[in-house]
């Protein structure tokens, strides 16, 4: 019997549009950009970003549903002050873009002193303007020389903040206070949003989708932190399939609630019989058999989902193996809903796997490291400004765990909870240490997307794998604990991997939990 569900058909985004009914004057990319990268910056879907990079620029196309100024700027934490921003309009008399390199100094709301800065770095390369929309394109290197005014646009997590007002300004020098502005975290120089993905895609005409969803659970407006374990059975598998892509499945409108999941294998003992298929798993100090049983028989990751994530694509030479002999076997879907506004709802989310009878070259697997004992050996004091905690797989641990030649790794997923601010994953080979495998010095509890590691960096037996948590409690009056809630805290990295050359045997695919302390 065959596997699935439902065949399936790639759309691009509300870009084409939008674009359609805009005529864009100017080069299509520029200095040999490459692959072009675009989401929605709001909810709302009125700030629209397309970006390219190379190893020196960045090319920023802007779209807003507005005939007025529009901006788009790099701030330290999402907030206004001491951003570094993009300004820019089209000329309602003489139909020329104005485009400005321009900075924040905020005191307050009210008072917010958007500067000129001396030295401009943007430089336009087009724009257009239709009876709705405003679109610019403009282009500065990576790294300015401009220290004072300018951030610098690096591989951590960019706190993105937007403006918008529907008139032009009085004159270049006098900008009427914004209508409309927002913010949002986005991974700007990984292969997040790439508009080639789905073409790549569609180009493959096998392509099925599984859904691996909860059904109909209740979000009480009493519960801040909540996770919900269901058992979702897989269908029959007739052969071999990679799994290419995961997308996010959130129900409309719980998108601020679900903060992420993880879906585990399940072994053969978890069955028809387990006594129930669904129940609350929060870990709260109280006996839970239940979750007990299934997770120290559900322990083989083949999915993650983060708040804010995009739907991740697997980089072209590998796949995550699904095989006949898990079909008709169970799945762990652990979800975690955090709910500090206190919302009453229902919950059918999960996660749509795609999947694929043209095998790639590689198999693929996840293996987790860090601080992954969430007892009391792992705490935060209070007031504490830059406070670290560090998850160790020490030589003897990667000897005991990975292959004899190693793998590569493809893709890291960094997690902690509120109190994280920075993360690293280091790497120690024969006492020296090697670039981080990854790192986010801008880490967003609120926005958790995998990085992916291009080209792939190899670790072998031997090595140490070190993850390292930075958090500030400056705000806390008591200890934060090691837990699985959203007010306690956590220090771990989700690795995928491939072997150096060819595939994981089943026995293999692909589960690895590196930790020694």
């Amino acid at each position: 019997m065959a596997l699935l569900i439902k065949q399936t058909g790639f759309a691009g985004t509300l870009l084409t549009l939008l674009l359609s009914i805009s005529t864009v004057h100017g080069e299509n990319d520029p200095m040999g950009m490459g692959v072009a990268h675009e989401t929605f910056l709001d909810a709302q879907k009125n700030v629209f970003i397309r970006w390219y990079y190379n190893a020196s620029h960045l090319d920023i196309q802007l779209t807003g549903k507005t005939l007025g100024w529009l901006a788009v700027g790099f701030s330290p934490n999402g907030g206004m002050d001491q951003a570094d921003v993009m300004m820019g309009w089209v000329d309602d008399r003489t139909r020329r873009a104005v485009v400005q390199d321009r900075f924040i100094d905020a005191d307050s709301y009210e008072s917010v002193n958007l500067q000129l800065d001396s030295q401009q770095d943007w430089s336009l390369v087009s724009s257009s303007q239709n009876e709705s929309h405003t679109t610019l394109r403009a282009v500065r290197k990576l790294v300015t020389c401009d220290l004072l005014q300018d951030r610098p646009v690096t591989s951590d997590t960019m706190h993105m903040i937007f403006a918008m007002n529907p008139s032009d300004p009085r004159t270049p020098t006098s900008i009427v206070k914004h209508t409309y502005r927002g913010a949002r975290s986005l991974l700007m120089l990984t292969d997040a949003f790439r508009t080639d993905a789905v073409a790549m895609l569609n180009a493959d005409t096998s392509i099925q989708e599984l859904d691996i969803v909860v059904n109909q659970v209740p979000i009480l407006a009493t519960s801040r932190t909540m996770y919900h374990c269901s058992l979702v059975k897989l269908p029959p598998i007739d052969q071999k399939y990679h799994i290419i892509g995961i997308k996010p499945l959130i129900t409309p409108g719980n998108e601020g609630i679900v903060h992420h999941l993880l879906v585990y294998t399940c072994a053969s003992t978890i069955d028809d019989n387990f006594p129930t298929k669904d129940f609350d798993c929060t870990l709260d100090g109280t006996p839970n058999p239940l979750r007990d049983q299934v997770t120290q028989n559900c322990s083989t990751i083949l999915a993650v989902f983060g708040t804010g994530s995009d739907t991740y694509y697997f980089p072209p030479e590998a796949g995550l193996p699904l095989t006949q002999d898990m079909g008709e076997k169970y799945v762990f879907l652990e979800m975690h809903y955090d709910n500090p506004a206190g919302i009453t709802t229902v919950d059918s989310s999960g996660i749509t796997l795609m999947v694929t009878t043209n095998l790639r070259d590689n198999d693929a697997a996840t293996m987790m490291t860090g601080s992954v004992d969430l007892s009391y050996t792992m705490l935060v004091p209070p007031h504490q400004d830059d406070f670290v905690i560090y998850g160790h797989c020490a030589a003897n641990c990667t000897s005991a765990n990975l292959p004899r030649k190693g793998v590569n790794v493809i893709n890291v997923f960094l997690h902690t909870h509120l109190l994280g601010r920075k993360v690293y994953l280091r790497q120690m080979r024969n006492g020296r240490e090697m670039a981080p495998l990854a790192k986010d010095e801008n880490y967003d509890f609120t926005y958790q997307e995998s990085q992916r590691i291009s080209p792939a960096k190899v670790i072998l037996p031997g090595d140490d794998l070190i993850v390292e948590c930075h958090y500030s409690s400056v705000a806390r009056d008591t200890v934060t604990w090691g837990g699985w809630g959203t007010p306690e805290e956590m220090c771990m990295a989700y690795v995928l991997v491939t072997l150096l050359s060819g595939l994981f045997s089943v026995a293999l695919a692909v589960w690895f939990n590196l930790s020694d302390s």
